[in-house]
Parts: C-alpha cells; sequence; structure tokens
C-alpha cells in the first residue's frame, strides 16, 4: 500500500467519538477521498489544450485559388473526419491533464477487504517515564496496561508482519535496530522492559522509530505510541514537532501514526521534593549549616505529611507538615562533627505516588581551606591586614591554613603550590608571566578561587595579561586612577553572596574610598559595590571556579577599608565564597556521567575502589592521567548516591549524587484541545482503549489507495494521443 492509504490529514480525520475514557480522535473515510484535495486545483489545467486548439484554429486562413471548385466537395468529406480526430485529439489531452492532477491528489476509497492483508512494518514506541508507574483506583498502573496492549499486538500480528520498539527515557533505547519477525524476542525484550526515573522524550523516541522504520522492506509501516496523558511529555514547540514532520518527509513510505493512552491519571495529590541545597558556601564541622529543600505540590489542595532530614543514611530530623499549594521551603539546621564526604537527603511522605519523595546532595565537609596570599613582599601592611583579618575570622575555629609568601618565592614555586592551595590572594598584581597567567587560569577553571586587589604598584602589563580583552580572570581592566572621596554602596544585594554574608550589606557604606582604579568593564562583571556609579568590588565566574576584583588596595593608603568593622566579615565571606566550587562536581543530573579525581605526588599501593550505586555495587580500577587518578561513573539513571571507596588509605573517599528530574512529577492531563495539536501534528489517531486501536487498524486495512490506476490510465492516453496526434498530422 502507498503513503497515501496511510496518511491522515486534518479533512481526513478529526472526527471525535464517545469513548469510555473521554473524546477519542479517529479517521473517517467516505467512499472516495482525495488526501491531497489541493492537488485538485491542477484540473484547471484541462483548459490548456482547449486554449491552443481554439489558438491553432485563429492561425489559419482560408486562401481561394481558381481550381478550387474542383475539389471543394472532396474537402467537405475530409473536413468532417479531421474535425472528428481533432476532437478526440482534445478530449484526449484534456483526460491525460485530469488524470494527472487527480493521481497527485492521491484518492483513496474502501476496497471492503477484497485485496487482503499486505505485510505490514510495526515500530511501538513505549512510555517509560517514572509516571507510568502511578497507581489507578484499580491498583494498575499506566505501563501494566500499555505492556498488556503491547503483547495482545504482537500476538494479533499477521505471519508476514515485523515489529520493533523503542522505549521512551530521557534518552530513547531502540530494542532491534531492524524491524525482526522474532516474536518471541519480541514478547521477551517487552517483559523485561520497565519504567525508570526517566522523563518521557517521546518526540526524540519518535524520531528513533522513523530511523528503525527506514530499513524496513515492507509498503507499510505503522508507529503506535503506548503513553499515559501526562501533559509534560508532549511539548508545545512546534520547532520539535516541525523537525519531525520533515524527519518524516525523507521516509519512502509514509507511516500511519496510532497513539493509545492510558486511563486518566489519579487525581490524587503528588507530592515531590523540587531540590535540596545548602546555604553555606562551604561545610566545615566548626561552621553551623543550614539546608534547605523546597517541596511542591501542584494540587489545590493542602496536604498533610512529614519531612525526614538524613546526613548519610542517620535521621537528623523529623517535621510534620501541612504542604500548601505551589512551593514550600523547608529549612533543616545542621553541624557536622567530623570532616569527610557526606550524603545529605530529605524524604517526605504523604502521598501514594513515592519514586520523587526523596531528594540527595553529595558535599564534603572540609578540615580546613587552604589560602595563599601572594605580596611583592611578606613584610608589608597589605599581607599583614589580610593575614590578620583571616584569623580574626576564624576565630579559632581554624577554618583557613593562611600561607604567607612573596611574588618571588611564588614563582618559583608555581606548580606545588597551585596544587595544593584552594585560594590565591593577589594583594597587588606585578608583572606576570604568559606561563604564570595560563597556570592561573588552568587554576581557576579546575574550581578554585583567586582574589586580586589593585595596588597602588600594580604592574600594568600583568593587569592587561589578567583582563585579556574582557575573557581573562579579572573582570576589569583598571587602567585609570580616580580621586573620589565617597562612601562605598552595595550591589546586587539579593546574589548569593550577600545573602550567605556575615554582615549586612549596608555595613559597606562605612567605607570611605579616596583613590581608586577603573577602566573597561567585561560582559561577565558582577558589582558587589560601587562608588560614585564606578564599579568598586567585582565578582564573576570563570570555568568552574570564580574570581574577585578589588579595586583598591587592601591598606589604609587609599581608603579606610581594613580599619572598619566590615573588613573582617567581608574578607571572610568572599574567600569562603571563592573556596566554595567543587570541582569535579559531586552532584550531577539524572543520566549524566561524574568523575572521581585524586591527585597525588606518588602511586598509591593499590588502584582498585568499589563503586557503590543506589541498588548494586561493581569493582573497578581507577585510570592514570597528567591530572591524576580518576574515574568516570557514566550509568546515573537511577536517581540518588553513589559512593566511591578506594582500597588504598591514600586516596580518598568520595561520594557524589544523581539529582532526579522533577519534570515527570507534574501528572497535569493534557487537554482535549492540546491532543487535537498532537493529533494534526503527528497525522495520527488518538484513542483510550486497545479496542478502538484494532478497530482503527481494521480500518486501514480496507482501504485502497487509486493514483496507481488514475497514473497508468494517463500513460495509456498518451500513448493513444501519440498515434492520434501522427495520424492527425499527417
Amino acid at each position: 500500500m502507498s503513503p497515501a492509504a496511510h496518511r491522515l490529514c486534518p479533512n481526513v480525520y478529526g472526527r471525535a467519538v464517545s469513548a469510555p475514557d473521554g473524546p477519542v480522535f479517529v479517521r473517517t473515510l467516505a467512499p472516495m477521498r482525495f488526501l491531497e484535495p489541493n492537488m485538485l486545483w491542477a484540473l484547471l489545467g484541462m483548459l490548456v489544450p482547449v486554449l491552443i486548439h481554439l489558438f491553432n484554429r485563429a492561425r489559419h486562413q482560408v486562401v481561394p485559388f481558381g481550381g478550387m471548385m474542383f475539389v471543394e466537395s472532396s474537402l467537405r468529406l475530409r473536413a468532417r473526419s479531421l474535425r472528428l480526430h481533432a476532437l478526440l485529439l482534445l478530449l484526449v489531452r484534456m483526460a491525460i491533464v485530469a488524470l494527472l492532477a487527480l493521481a497527485a491528489a492521491r484518492p483513496v476509497s474502501r476496497s471492503g477487504g477484497q485485496l487482503g492483508p499486505r505485510p505490514v512494518s510495526w515500530v511501538l514506541v513505549l512510555d517509560t517515564s517514572f509516571s507510568m508507574l502511578q497507581e489507578n483506583a484499580s491498583g494498575t498502573t499506566p505501563f501494566s496496561q500499555a505492556q498488556a496492549a503491547a503483547l495482545i499486538m504482537i500476538a494479533q500480528m499477521a505471519s508476514a508482519d515485523d515489529m520493533s520498539i523503542v522505549l521512551a527515557g530521557t534518552t530513547p533505547r531502540v530494542l532491534f535496530d531492524e524491524p525482526t519477525y522474532d516474536r518471541e524476542a519480541l514478547r521477551r525484550a517487552l517483559k523485561a522492559a520497565k519504567p525508570s526515573y526517566d522523563s518521557g522524550e517521546l518526540p526524540a523516541a519518535i524520531s528513533q522509530a522513523y530511523l528503525v522504520l527506514q530499513a524496513s522492506k515492507h509498503s507499510r509501516r505503522r508507529v503506535v505510541i503506548l503513553t499515559d496523558q501526562q501533559a509534560v511529555n508532549w511539548p508545545q514547540d512546534d520547532a520539535r514537532w516541525q523537525q519531525l514532520r520533515r524527519q518524516r518527509a525523507t521516509l519512502p513510505v509514509q507511516p500511519a501514526h496510532y497513539i493509545l493512552f492510558s486511563k486518566a491519571l489519579s487525581a490524587a495529590p503528588n507530592l515531590y521534593v523540587h531540590s535540596l541545597q545548602r546555604r553555606g558556601p562551604i561545610s566545615h564541622p566548626a561552621l553551623p549549616e543550614r539546608f534547605e529543600a523546597i517541596v511542591t505540590n501542584p494540587s489545590s489542595s493542602v496536604v498533610r505529611g512529614t519531612a525526614t532530614f538524613s546526613v548519610t543514611g542517620q535521621p537528623a530530623e523529623l517535621q510534620n507538615l501541612e504542604f500548601w499549594p505551589g512551593d514550600n521551603t523547608l529549612s533543616f539546621p545542621v553541624t557536622f562533627a567530623a570532616p569527610g564526604p557526606k550524603v545529605c537527603s530529605v524524604k517526605i511522605e504523604g502521598d501514594r505516588f513515592t519514586a520523587d519523595n526523596t531528594a540527595h546532595l553529595a558535599l564534603k565537609v572540609e578540615e580546613t581551606v587552604p589560602v595563599v596570599v601572594v605580596n611583592r613582599n611578606r613584610n608589608l601592611p597589605e599581607a599583614a591586614f589580610v593575614h590578620e583579618a583571616l584569623r580574626a575570622a576564624d576565630d579559632d575555629e581554624r577554618i583557613f591554613t593562611i600561607s604567607n609568601i612573596d611574588f618571588a618565592e611564588f614563582e618559583q614555586n608555581l606548580t606545588t603550590i597551585l596544587q595544593h592551595a584552594h585560594v590565591l590572594v593577589f594583594t597587588d598584581v606585578p608583572s606576570l608571566r604568559q606561563y604564570t597567567v595560563f597556570a592561573l587560569e588552568q587554576f581557576v577553571q579546575q574550581g578554585n578561587g583567586l582574589l586580586v586587589a589593585c595596588g597602588p604598584e600594580s604592574s600594568p602589563a600583568g593587569l592587561a595579561r589578567l583582563y585579556k580583552g574582557g575573557e581573562g580572570l579579572i573582570a576589569i581592566h583598571p587602567t585609570e586612577e580616580y580621586t573620589i572621596p565617597q562612601q562605598a554602596t552595595p550591589a546586587l544585594v539579593e546574589s548569593p553572596i550577600w545573602r550567605r554574608a556575615q554582615m549586612p550589606p549596608e555595613a559597606l557604606r562605612t567605607v570611605e574610598v579616596r583613590r581608586c582604579r577603573g577602566g573597561e568593564e567585561a560582559e561577565t562583571s558582577q558589582r558587589l559595590a560601587e562608588i560614585a556609579d564606578r564599579p568598586l568590588i567585582s565578582y564573576q565566574r570563570y570555568g568552574h571556579g570564580s574570581t574577585v576584583t578589588i579595586l583598591t588596595p587592601l591598606s589604609a593608603e587609599w581608603s579606610n577599608l581594613p580599619l572598619t568593622a566590615a573588613f573582617v566579615p567581608l574578607l571572610h565571606t568572599l574567600i569562603l565564597d571563592l573556596g566554595s566550587s567543587e570541582q569535579p562536581p559531586l552532584n550531577v543530573d539524572q543520566g549524566r556521567s561524574f568523575t572521581y579525581l585524586a591527585q597525588l605526588q606518588t602511586a598509591p599501593k593499590s588502584a582498585s575502589v568499589r563503586v557503590q550505586t543506589p541498588d548494586t555495587h561493581y569493582d573497578t580500577k581507577l585510570v592514570q592521567d597528567v591530572d591524576g587518578w580518576h574515574l568516570t561513573h557514566r550509568d546515573t539513571t537511577d536517581p540518588g548516591a553513589y559512593w566511591v571507596r578506594p582500597t588504598d588509605p591514600s586516596l580518598p573517599e568520595r561520594a557524589f549524587a544523581a539529582r532526579l528530574a522533577t519534570g515527570e512529577s507534574d501528572f497535569t492531563v493534557l487537554p482535549s484541545k492540546r491532543w487535537g495539536h498532537v493529533s494534526s501534528q503527528l497525522d495520527a489517531a488518538v484513542m483510550a482503549a486497545p479496542q478502538a486501536l484494532r478497530d482503527a487498524v481494521a480500518e486501514e486495512e480496507e482501504v485502497q489507495d487509486w493514483w496507481q490506476l488514475f497514473l497508468i490510465c494517463a500513460l495509456l492516453l498518451l500513448c493513444t494521443e501519440l498515434i492520434l496526434g501522427e495520424r492527425h498530422s499527417s
């Protein structure tokens, strides 16, 4: 059967019929319909032979001559035959144009099943997102319904039919690269399929189904999509549908599309943990920590439940709560007893669907934050101010390990210092070599921090290399000096840095700046403080790390900043934020890989590690390269905690966490208007019961297309036209 028999367009399908579970969009076919009705305008081409005929008659002129009376009687008899030939030739030419126009319009009609079934290539697109696990009132899940319907389809396949299966998850998975005739293999694959914590990317899965159909040898093809009524799985982005239509147009045979959805999703509210994060920049046993979880209640009613906060499997706090419609923010205070890797989690109870009721957050409780202060001379006041400020901020808590070195020592031991430091503080900027700038860029990109203060002796060449035309480590090119005796004012007071600060941003107004630097500002610059509408403190992300630029020296020469009460908490806040980056990341989105990395001076005795996943574990070995000893784990389909535990004590233990994609937790049902939109985009029949699908397929079996017959008739008439035209001209 040609594509015409399978293709549906708005004037062919679009009839809503009653069904036990709501409206269903199916096709209706009259005794003869045209799938491309716009091509019927080509029938106007029948006028072209008529116009040519009339034009040729108008060109002929009668020229009398003397002997005409002797042949006039013979011509009169001959003219009747010529007119008959001309009229017949005109009708044949008009019929050729009409038949070609009708063939292009793709006429179809019911065949009454007289031609018998022909082989079909099936592709089942099975939604495996975790919303398919939701139980309805009868205790069954949408996935079990879809699985049962698919098994029935396999059982009712004709002997010459073949089939493939595509699982629609975050990344679509094709179970058979080419459609197979093996019914038993199809059944085994279908029974082995299980819903996961994936989101249902149906457009991507349909695209994979088209790729499978390219290998089909049958002239009839079907795509059956088995899913629930969840709105999030059917994006409104028309660009994705247009892309699918373009891909489908490249297929040699257009497939028929059917969407079989399960019964309506339960009206019971579904609570889910949207996110879990810590408020502080770093975790340390001496720092009280606070974690915030956002629990979403998408329903319109209040739901009573509980929330349990745990640290590495040990419950720390239980709260009885009322979850109001929308987002609910929960706060959990924690003080860690010891440094090391931790996994914090929050679990809620209050609804039947529990797959999205837990969130995890991996972190490392730091023993100390190594800070290296680099100055032209370690005895200059800038270095002393920074050192004393960090010691005062520590308050005997030993958060920071502070090293004071001069620039010559820094360049001499550059590699060793960058391997052990987490935050660098430049109290002045000397003339930097290109290699040093490159090493600093790598240092920050890998997740470390850099604070640069522009003192009076800062080198213009060094500042230019750090700015690098707006793409470097600092976000401002301080080429000018300003004498502006004014007070500093805070900026971006809603930024995370100010929210975590141990001082109110308004405390900066006690800082009086007499002189400061300024110049070109990069687009990546975020101002934390200003003076006379010019930047005073600038922050920017750089790779996985961050940098802070202070445009006045950290001494009392140009301002009273080091002498104010704001200096200690300000410097403490900036250093903590610069030291807060985790690289490689400990928390990844579900389905993304994570990397364990350990940098050691000497090789470990054993590179063996055990990787603990949420439901199993396996043993493997670390791989060594220029960055250190590392391992990449790629399968994070299941959200939760992952641990990498080396057998050698010289290698650190690490905890990782995969975050659940909570988009699937919104069980909003796709409205009827959107079903019509989906149906029109895919040219698909949408139904709610397996019997309706079987009826639609049976109706499709009875459809016969006629464009080939019209084309053959047009070719026969063309041959006739050539014969008549030859005789007429002779």
